[in-house]
């Protein structure tokens, strides 16, 4: 029987609904391949939406995925590979059409997000020759050792300073002429793949108007969805607003002293200096301080502040290792640096201080809670669970709200905890009040936030002694047995549906389970093409750090592994937990909640 029919067959009866509908409720919809993709390149869901300038979708580039060597050329893939099975139909079948309608009681459907190759316009031709023009480029990568970097280079907040070359031993030596490789490239309008904390970003000078294109071609990136500005300290900060030696409103300071460097960025009034490019032509900018030391290190090279979005193609799970880069823009990035894999896994935390109350427009590597405590920032709101605002998602000021991201080819089925036992408190609308509940809810979030600051505890282990810290542990105990159930009901019934091999993404394993594949498999053979499920340990749910730093490289690993879907179990929806569901739910074809 052919793949296309059989896991039609499948999600049908697992999802419900019919035909074309019920896969789109399974996969968002696929672009069609442009000349020059492999096969693989053309099976990954770009989810890309209306471009409003001359910059639009391009044809995107693939590679093998094997992890690079140090300084290796690697040329644009040509040949063409097998298309997994399983998620090789469900690409083929997903004909853009809109999600199905599915059991409310079992499903709530991702809704696909709109489609630019719907609405390309004339400048589009111009954009897919240029970045074909683009793409005529082998890709070297550098290995840096960031450690290396840490020792040797002064990094205070306020100014950075490159350690001296002269006289440097040979390793750092090395180090600091591929960052000179690097500052040269930007300087001279071109991109870079460099290590951040959070992940790989696709840097270029966020000066320069005609290399913040490259950035939209190579990764075939809506024109709407702003950048984030990176700057080596608050000297470069300052420098991008001429006569203004203060530039950072007040609400930001105690934010700032205690996250920057690091993973959080915050949304300014735009620079003068900075094209619309990068804005969105938004009145706002993003601009953050990484913690990395080769980030740090390559802006300081390169002597302009940069733009640098995730390295991977439009709507990929976003890198966290150079192979992973590679991967997805082999001949579109001149130069990638290696710095190893990130230590954060998910992006950076947006905080907009210039609304009132201020928000998190996007939970990342810093806690929601953890800004809630910091003085002017009590009111603090977490967008999309505290209020929604239909503007900001038509018109983002920032990255990872209005379009689909982090989905890799197969597709994603997410099952949450049952609610009340630590998942997603309902969406409200903005201005509404908070329902009952939601307030005992919040108390268990306050509880936890306090833990963290006892520090030593796991993130949801109960406070304190007693009948109630009792009743709370034996309730977390149920939400993960729920959770762990569900997922392997769900994984069970797709493989046995006919959708090949399923990865089940775990997170309620004993505690010590190492990250990535399991031994065990139920059903199937080794070979992915013959059914069953696959297991792989995503870290624990007590413990979302380690979640969200496996979380990316897990879904690509499945993805390589040419499985035909992928179940992932979820976590509390607070603390460190809110930004990898909030990756979850994005990258996901439908979620479904475990019964209580």
């Amino acid at each position: 029987m052919h793949a296309t029919p059989l896991l039609a067959a499948a999600l049908r009866a697992f999802f419900g609904g019919s035909g074309a509908d019920t896969l789109a409720l399974a996969r968002a919809a696929a672009p069609p391949p442009s000349p020059g993709h492999t096969a693989r390149a053309a099976r990954r869901t770009v989810a890309s939406a209306q471009p409003r300038a001359a910059v639009s979708r391009a044809a995107q580039p693939a590679a093998a995925a094997a992890p690079a060597p140090v300084a290796a050329m690697v040329p644009p893939a040509a040949a063409d590979d097998a298309a997994p099975p399983g998620a090789a139909a469900a690409a083929a079948s997903l004909q853009r059409e809109p999600a199905a309608a599915a059991p409310a009681a079992a499903i709530e459907a991702k809704q696909p997000r709109p489609d630019a190759e719907r609405h390309r316009g004339p400048a589009a031709a111009d954009a897919a020759a240029d970045a074909d023009a683009d793409a005529a480029q082998p890709t070297r990568v550098a290995r840096v050792d960031p450690e290396l970097l840490a020792a040797a280079a002064a990094a205070p907040a306020t100014r950075y300073a490159l350690p001296p070359a002269a006289g440097a031993p040979p390793a750092l030596a090395a180090a600091l002429a591929a960052l000179a490789d690097a500052g040269a490239l930007l300087r001279g309008g071109g991109l870079v793949g460099l290590p951040t904390e959070t992940v790989y970003g696709l840097a270029a000078n966020a000066l320069d108007a005609a290399a913040v294109a490259r950035i939209f071609r190579a990764k075939g990136r809506p024109a709407d969805n702003p950048l984030i500005v990176h700057v080596s300290d608050m000297a470069m900060l300052a420098s991008l607003y001429p006569g203004n030696p203060d530039p950072v409103p007040a609400v930001y300071a105690a934010a700032l002293a205690a996250h920057w460097p690091g993973p959080l960025t915050v949304l300014l009034p735009a620079s003068p200096l900075v094209p619309p490019a990068v804005t969105a032509g938004h009145p706002t900018m993003a601009v953050r301080m990484p913690s990395h030391p080769v980030a740090r290190a390559a802006i300081a090279a390169a002597g302009v502040p940069l733009a640098a979005p995730s390295a991977n193609s439009s709507g990929r799970p976003s890198p966290t290792r150079a192979e992973h880069v590679v991967a997805d823009l082999a001949g579109r990035v001149p130069l990638v640096i290696d710095g190893g894999a990130c230590g954060c896994g998910v992006e950076s935390t947006v905080l907009d201080g210039l609304r009132s109350p201020p928000a998190v427009l996007r939970p990342g590597g810093v806690p929601v809670e953890a800004l809630a405590a910091l003085p002017g920032l009590e009111r603090l709101q977490l967008y999309a669970r505290e209020f929604t605002d239909a503007s900001l998602e038509a018109a983002p000021t920032t990255p990872g709200m209005k379009y689909r991201h982090y989905s890799p080819s197969a597709p994603v089925l997410l099952v949450e905890l049952p609610q009340g036992g630590g998942g997603a408190r309902p969406r409200q609308r903005q201005g509404q009040q908070r329902q009952e509940g939601e307030e005992e809810e919040e108390q268990q979030q306050q509880q936890q936030r306090r833990q963290r600051e006892e520090g030593g505890k796991e993130q949801g282990e109960p406070a304190g002694n007693g009948a109630g810290a009792a009743a709370e542990a034996s309730g977390r105990r149920v939400a993960e047995a729920a959770v762990a159930a569900a997922a392997a009901a769900a994984a069970a019934e797709l493989a046995a549906g006919g959708c090949g091999c399923v990865a089940l993404l775990r997170t309620t394993l004993p505690d010590g389970t190492p990250v990535g594949w399991l031994q065990r498999r139920s059903g199937g053979s080794e070979d992915s093409s013959c059914g069953g499920v696959r297991e792989y340990c995503l870290g624990s749910m007590r413990r979302p750090v380690e979640v969200a730093r496996a979380l990316f490289a897990a879904l690509r690993d499945a993805e390589a592994a040419g499985v035909g879907a992928i179940v992932v179990e979820g976590l509390p929806d607070a603390g460190e937990g809110a930004a990898v569901m909030n990756r979850l739910r994005k990258a996901a074809s439908s979620v479904r909640r475990a019964a209580a």
